[in-house]
């Protein structure tokens, strides 16, 4: 009974391991996207900016 009550324990916190590396990709995906996300319409519009001041 104590084996397999570790075998189970271990193999959670093998799964825990897998699942917290995914969620921490995942989020750190999430920003990456984020940042991109607002990086380009700003980068426009400093562009945008940037012809009509020249005119």
């Amino acid at each position: 009974m104590a084996i397999s009550f570790i075998c189970v324990a271990k193999t959670l916190v093998i799964k825990s391991k897998k699942n917290i590396k995914t969620l921490i990709d995942s989020s750190f995906n999430l920003i990456v996207r984020i940042k991109e996300a607002i990086s380009v319409p700003r980068l426009k519009f400093i562009l945008l900016e940037y012809f009509f001041d020249k005119n």
